[in-house]
């Protein structure tokens, strides 16, 4: 249509210089009947389409199709009109819209880019890109006990640049009647430092929900810091009594959470509602061309490969899985065993083990431990290795299981409840807490493999990140 023709237009010329405009009718008396409630998204918008893309141009086609796709969903009556406001701010005044606060608090401290900040940050950018119908999306995070508009980790997300560093500063979220408050982030002690401002909200009109990823340091307290359990409980009961609603990631999930509610007497009238949603099931990067890995070679008559993806973590089975291959090797096996993911909590035996393992050396190495690989090579490792392993003792989704799923991967994961929920009957399932009984399902499915009857990855329900983040909406938004 009109618009996308004209925005490439606007956004490279240089003829006027949108911050300064925006800026100067910031300050402008309102009582001249200018009705901008979403002028800071205005002023975001005009910030991509001039000087952004000017300074940095490899960040043009993905600016631009962010802010056809903004004006599309917010403006869907009369894009062009909306565009012509921006050019000419004066002559039109925008609709009204609502604020959906969404919490990344957590992520904005530290991003680890595995589990829980994947699905924050791939949500909340699908929430940006294409917003509900009449809402406006503003990632926020606490700082002593407030919330503040987190700006710039919202403009790093969307890969766009500042004009001038201060331009945006992370401002106080001041909500109206009516907006919402979405807990994505697992922020456990920032919602209880800010539990007296959610209040506050409360009593304006501000609806809150919360998203919950999983009950493990309840379930398997042994993998967790001894804090952990207590911090746990206090954040359930804060979310509890704070929210409408709560939002998890699989069904399992939503059973467990419902089922502690009601053991702790949390459940009052109905509320909070417990729903569940999916996650995504495309891996980050999987627009980009794959790159191979310089220091493994996988090809044709290359030994059994299998992949594990995920933080190097007590409750993730690796020490399980390493002595089952230590035994496949010791047996003169060459199965090869590549692990993705950094190093978790108190898990500096483990590493030192892995870094300095025989397996690990020379030409003829079978043991690879990558702590950081880019999201082209994650995508490149789900295209060639043999299978995926998943040992985990305790998920709350298993999200490894659809990345893999979704590039074709055979799949071989411990029988926990929540993972045949999210691989169904396409994978190859084990039990037993022994180095045995990895020995024994990586020797049964090669035998599989060998005879042509390894089942194909099919989950049920696979869904992209855009699909995802529209369910929770959905979810979120039932009576």
């Amino acid at each position: 249509m009109l618009l996308s023709r004209r925005i490439p237009v606007l956004a490279l010329s240089g003829e006027r210089n949108w911050a300064s405009e925006w800026s100067q009718l910031d300050q402008q008396d309102s009582s001249q009947g200018i009705s901008l409630p979403t002028l800071d998204d205005a002023r975001f918008m005009a910030s991509g389409a001039s000087g952004l893309l000017r300074d940095d141009p490899s960040q043009a086609d993905r600016a631009v199709r962010f802010l056809i796709g903004r004006l599309a969903s917010v403006f869907t009556k009369d894009a062009d009109a909306v565009l012509e406001s921006l050019l000419n701010p004066r002559r039109t005044s925008f609709p009204a819209q609502r604020t959906l606060f969404v919490d990344v608090s957590d992520i904005v401290r530290m991003d680890l880019k595995t589990g829980i900040q994947r699905v924050v940050r791939r949500i909340t950018e699908e929430l940006l890109r294409a917003p509900p119908r009449g809402w406006r999306v503003e990632p926020v995070y606490e700082r002593a006990g407030q919330y503040y508009l987190a700006r710039q980790f919202t403009h790093d997300l969307l890969g766009l640049t500042l004009p001038e560093p201060n331009w945006r500063p992370d401002a106080e979220a001041k909500p109206e009647p009516g907006d919402r408050f979405l807990g994505l982030d697992w922020a456990q002690p920032m919602v209880h430092r800010a539990r007296e401002t959610l209040e506050c909200w409360e009593a304006i009109g501000v609806e809150r929900f919360f998203v919950v990823y999983d009950l493990l340091p309840l379930q398997i307290p042994q993998y967790f810091p001894r804090d952990f359990q207590d911090e746990m409980e206090v954040w359930l009961n804060d979310i509890a009594t704070l929210g409408e609603g709560l939002l998890c990631i699989s069904r399992t999930v939503a059973q467990e959470v419902s089922e502690w509610l009601g053991a702790n007497n949390l459940l009052r009238g109905g509320r909070p509602w417990v729903r569940h949603f999916p996650l995504g099931a495309d891996p980050e990067g999987v627009s980009e061309a794959p790159v191979p890995l310089p220091q493994l070679t996988v090809n044709d008559s290359s030994p059994l490969t299998l992949l594990m993806v995920g933080t190097l973590d007590g409750r993730k089975g690796y020490q399980q899985v390493l002595q089952g291959f230590e035994q496949l090797w010791r047996a003169g096996d060459d199965v090869r065993l590549v692990i993705v993911g950094r190093a978790g909590a108190q898990m500096g035996g483990l590493a030192k083990t892995l870094r300095e393992h025989k397996a690990a050396c020379g030409p003829a190495a079978r043991l690879y431990w990558l702590e950081h690989v880019s999201d082209a090579q994650l995508a490149w490792l789900y295209q060639v290795c043999d299978a995926l392993l998943c040992a985990s003792e305790g998920e709350g989704y298993g999200l490894p299981l659809i990345e893999a799923a979704r590039q074709g991967l055979p799949i071989i994961s411990r029988d926990l409840p929540v993972l045949r929920e999210v691989a169904g009957d396409g994978a190859i399932y084990f039990s037993g807490m022994k180095p045995e009984s990895i020995k024994e399902v990586v020797l049964r499915w090669r035998s599989l493999k060998e005879t042509g009857r390894v089942p194909a990855p099919a989950p049920p329900g696979l869904v992209s990140w855009e699909e995802s983040a529209k369910t929770l909406w959905e979810a979120l938004s039932r009576d």
